[in-house]
């Protein structure tokens, strides 16, 4: 029989000997005991109450982790909805997804695959319904994870999309009031540079030995050569107009004044005596404004370019048309470049005349012009109110000649001229309204509201010379 012990030890005897061995005196070495295997608890009996409220646990949990999946991809649902009503209101053929939509859509799928998989993380089997739902769930978020990864692809696809005049109007609201604020500012700049003009008056330097050279003299010194050549007319030299300040132009400068008086007076003193200037500099005159009037359909045949410098030509103009001697200064094109090809024999072309008599133009413009006795109707020629880009900063209002701006790329918009950019990208981008065009694009909001512009002021303006 088996030795006694401890009645309450539950782990199995040390070791065990046969009773039906005799004893003998030797020593004898025994083997290690053999651990058995630890046996898993009995299960405890669980009361049928305990049983049915850890049930009804489960199921409140389950239903929480539903309710919570539900709302979740309802929410989903609504917010692609929206995305796709937006869509539909602009008809457009591609859908616009910001990427921080894309990781809030994907951030609610995520949460909602983890509510849907506590129920089954318990000790029961899903059901088909479950594992249909975290199928689909799996397959959308496999879905997103992969235009998460296009959608720098995408947002390329949808910039480079060609929109209407509408669309690009519709949808940059900010662009239009920068535009706005740049074309007021044009508007203000133009009505203080016909107010400035006023205490102004302008010396030509096309008649000098070396123009350039005079318009490289320091300001000061050009401002006290014209005032000496001032006083030689004036006894008291405190009585003469007062010279302020040079503008450096293109082949002339501009005298500026305290008043408007003192200008008109400074701009009369060349009829007084023609070589007043010339104390100055040699060859320096009054700058005489041109009258321009276009006159349509003139036959080619009876006026054509070569024609148009032969003095003996404008002589015979100027009798047909009762104007003084010298009254017309010279005779172009309206169009310099061809637009047909040599095959294409052009009839007709226009013409603009330019006078410096402020009266003969405005008469020509109400009773016509004559060329070889036939009649011609003229208009005023305003090529100030003709869109004008610069070329080197890409705003208008100036030309490329007389800019003094930093250069700008009319395709990229980055700080180097148009012509020395080396931008791989296909898109532009335009340094005015910020589109997807070059910056001379007809198309463009900024170049329509500058078109407006001066369609504004041409409208406001007479069609006769002061």
């Amino acid at each position: 029989m088996p030795p006694k012990g401890n009645e309450t030890s539950k782990g199995p005897p040390a070791f065990t000997f046969s009773p039906t061995k005799p004893r003998e005196t030797e020593i004898t070495v025994q083997k290690p005991p053999t651990i058995p295997p630890k046996q898993k608890d009995a299960p405890s009996k669980v009361s049928e109450t305990e049983a049915r409220a850890a049930a009804t646990n489960s199921q409140t949990t389950n239903e929480r982790s539903h309710s919570k999946a539900e709302r979740l991809i309802l929410g989903i649902l609504q917010q692609l909805q929206a995305i796709y009503d937006d869509a539909n209101k602009t008809r457009t053929q591609t859908i616009n997804i910001k990427k921080a939509t894309f990781e809030e859509i994907g951030n609610g799928i995520q949460q909602a695959y983890e509510h849907l998989k506590q129920p089954c993380a318990a000790n029961r089997t899903p059901s088909t319904t479950e594992n249909t739902i975290l199928d689909t769930l799996t397959q959308i978020q496999n879905s997103v994870a992969n235009l998460e990864t296009k959608y720098n692809d995408i947002e390329a696809k949808i910039d480079n999309t060609p929109k209407t005049y509408a669309e690009i109007i519709k949808s940059t609201s900010l662009k239009e009031s920068k535009i706005e604020q740049r074309t007021q500012r044009r508007k203000q700049q133009e009505a203080l540079r016909q107010e400035r003009q006023k205490y102004g008056v302008t010396l030509s330097l096309k008649d000098t030995e070396k123009p350039d050279s005079i318009l490289a003299m320091p300001a000061k010194d050009i401002a006290e050569r014209c005032q000496q050549a001032i006083n030689r007319l004036h006894v008291n030299s405190s009585d003469s107009p007062h010279i302020i300040g040079v503008s450096k132009l293109a082949k002339s400068f501009r005298l500026q004044f305290e008043t408007e008086e003192e200008a008109t007076i400074v701009y009369r003193l060349n009829q007084t005596k023609d070589d007043i200037w010339n104390a100055a500099f040699e060859g320096l005159k009054v700058h005489v404004p041109m009258y321009g009037i276009v006159v349509h359909g003139i036959p080619v045949a009876d006026l054509d370019s070569t024609m148009m410098d032969h003095a003996k030509v404008i002589k015979q103009l100027e009798a047909e048309n009762s104007m003084k001697t010298d009254t017309i200064t010279k005779i172009t094109p309206l169009r310099r470049r061809k637009k047909h090809s040599d095959s294409v024999t052009k009839l007709h072309h226009s013409i603009i005349i330019y006078m410096n008599d402020s009266h003969a133009a405005n008469r020509c413009i109400t009773n016509g012009f004559h060329v070889d006795y036939i009649h011609y109707a003229a208009e005023r020629f305003t090529p100030q109110y003709q869109i004008m880009q610069c070329f080197n900063c890409c705003d208008y209002g100036h030309r490329a000649s007389s800019c003094k701006r930093e250069s700008r790329c009319g395709k990229c918009s980055e700080k180097h001229n148009t012509r020395e950019c080396k931008s791989t990208t296909t898109t532009a981008h335009c340094f005015q309204c910020k589109g997807s065009h070059e910056a001379w694009h007809p198309q463009c909001p900024a170049r329509i509201a500058e078109k407006e512009r001066l369609e504004e002021l041409m409208g406001n303006t007479s069609c006769l010379f002061n």
